[in-house]
């Protein structure tokens, strides 16, 4: 069964983690602070697994020492009950859901969180490892919007889901039903120990205030505005790089 919520102290720290003071408010205003600096603190990274091929762990207080304490990311699964714990000890209604990318024929590849304001159901998501529109999304059916380069589109997908579509970007067919823990454990068996470009890649991932930065295997990326420059590294290069750009002090050229 999953843990309530954080404690008022690991709140506190998860805070501080993420650069956010002040007093805290059950509101749409302060939600959106807490996912736009989340998503630029916290990193998506599957440095774990690519190195040791083993299972996330799901566990509540492992997943907070990593991310909090040891100042790492996670993936999708990782990311996204860490951010769910910290709004439920901040006195969120908030839950995990489950989510499609791309096409609703596809099983459930996505994990992420669902928010309860008012009458409001809003889609936060910290743990998408790409660019995607800033700030908390509204579950509207009929919902358009232009933002910041994105054209945002929120439409029923049946009885069970909605389709939330950005361009550029892709298809998020997210699930109505509420999600445990105990849901995404198979799905994190699985892509975190069979081959694929999850497991057999370098991926990191963090929004900028103005952008993002990415490294996939050996290329490194980064977007100002509406300007985006490439270049490949070396591996003996990499690790500076993941160092000095993600914040992550470990060698992954000698030990992959």
């Amino acid at each position: 069964m999953d843990q309530l919520f954080l404690s008022r102290e690991q709140c506190r720290k998860y805070l501080d983690r993420i650069g956010v003071s002040g007093d805290v408010e059950v509101s749409y205003d302060f939600l959106d602070l807490l996912l736009r600096r989340h998503r630029e603190s916290v990193i998506f990274e599957n440095l774990d697994t690519y190195l040791g091929g083993r299972p996330a762990d799901l566990d509540v207080e492992s997943i907070f020492k990593k991310i909090v304490c040891e100042n790492r990311g996670g993936y999708c699964f990782e990311l996204s009950i860490a951010f769910l714990q910290l709004l439920k000890g901040l006195g969120f209604d908030a839950y995990l859901c489950g989510c499609k990318l791309r096409s609703m024929n596809h099983h459930v590849n996505h994990g992420s969180v669902l928010v309860k304001l008012g009458d409001d159901i809003c889609y936060c998501d910290v743990g998408l490892g790409c660019d995607i529109p800033p700030g908390p999304v509204r579950l509207i059916p009929g919902w358009r919007k232009d933002l910041q380069g994105f054209s945002i589109s929120v439409d029923e997908a049946g009885p069970f889901w909605w389709k939330y579509s950005f361009s550029p970007g892709l298809d998020i067919y997210i699930c109505r039903d509420r999600y445990c823990i105990d849901d995404f454990k198979p799905l994190n068996q699985y892509m975190t120990t069979n081959p694929g470009k999850f497991r057999d890649n370098v991926i990191l991932f963090k929004n900028t205030s103005d952008g993002y930065i990415s490294l996939i295997d050996c290329l490194f990326k980064r977007r100002i505005g509406d300007k985006i420059t490439e270049k490949y590294v070396t591996k003996s290069e990499r690790d500076e790089l993941i160092k000095s750009e993600f914040d992550i002090n470990i060698l992954i050229t000698d030990n992959a």
